[in-house]
C-alpha cells in the first residue's frame, strides 16, 4: 500500500505533521508525566516565547508610523483596541498566533528529539547494573 502524505512527511522517528497539529506539546516532548506544577510552569514559559514571537512578527509587518499606533493601542491594555488596530492594518492576529504556535511547537519537538532518544534508550554503566548507591 502507498504511504499517506503524513507518513511520507515523518522521517525516522519524528512526530508526524498530524502529531504536531493535534497532540499536546508536553506529550510530544515526552514530559506528559511531569507533576502538574511543572507542567503549568512549562506552559507559561512557552506562552511567553509565543507572545514574544508574535510581537516580533507584528513589528516586522508594520512601518515606523504604524508601530507608534500599535504601541499606543497596546498601552491602553484594551484587547478590542489592539485587535481593531491590527485589523485596520490587514493583520490577521488569530492566524498569526496560530502560525507562530505551530512553528514553536515543531521547533521545540525537534530540539527535544535527541533528549527523547536518550531517555528512551536503556541505561548503561553502574546505575543500570544496580551498583549505584
Amino acid at each position: 500500500p502507498a504511504a499517506s502524505p503524513a507518513e511520507l512527511a515523518k522521517p525516522n522517528d519524528r512526530p508526524s505533521i498530524d502529531d504536531i497539529l493535534n497532540k499536546d506539546i508536553l506529550e510530544l516532548l515526552g514530559a506528559a508525566g511531569l507533576p502538574q506544577d511543572q507542567k503549568a510552569e512549562l506552559y507559561q514559559r512557552m506562552l511567553g516565547i509565543l507572545q514574544n514571537r508574535v510581537i516580533v512578527r507584528i513589528d516586522d509587518l508594520l512601518d515606523d508610523t504604524d508601530i507608534e499606533g500599535w504601541k499606543a493601542a497596546v498601552d491602553t491594555g484594551d484587547m478590542t483596541k489592539m485587535q481593531a488596530f491590527l485589523t485596520s492594518k490587514q493583520i490577521d492576529f488569530p492566524q498569526l498566533l496560530l502560525e507562530e504556535a505551530i512553528l514553536l511547537k515543531a521547533e521545540l519537538v525537534d530540539l527535544a528529539s535527541p533528549l527523547r532518544k536518550q531517555l528512551n534508550q536503556p541505561a548503561t554503566g553502574n546505575a543500570a547494573s544496580g551498583d549505584a548507591k
